[in-house]
């Protein structure tokens, strides 16, 4: 997932914990179509008020919406990936690809 969202400029999404979480971690805005459950209506109400989504209307042009929610990505940048993260994944995918384990870690 994480190669379609370093390509996209905007996610249309409904606000669940995964979607939110991978929208912020790779800086892509969301524009929210609709909240499914009671969590996911605390979610939309947490990123648009972190101006990290918008919510559709379907009163205004979804043109204008889209160009909208994408504006917001300049707001906010992807948070970093922790050292012990880093560490995981270059594991993860070394041993996925047959090296050794011992090469995974930095330091």
């Amino acid at each position: 997932m994480s190669n379609v969202m370093n390509i996209s400029s905007l996610m249309l999404s409904k606000p669940g914990g995964g979607a939110s979480a991978q929208s912020h971690a790779m800086g892509v805005p969301m524009l929210i179509p609709f909240a499914h459950s009671l969590w996911e209506g605390g979610n939309q109400h947490e990123l648009e008020k972190a101006n990290l989504a918008l919510s559709y209307d379907a009163d205004t042009p979804l043109s204008q919406q889209i160009e909208e929610a994408v504006g917001k990505q300049k707001w906010f940048a992807p948070t970093p990936m922790p050292a012990w993260q880093e560490n995981l994944v270059r594991y993860l995918t070394l041993r996925n690809y047959g090296k050794s384990s011992e090469t995974a870690y930095k330091g």
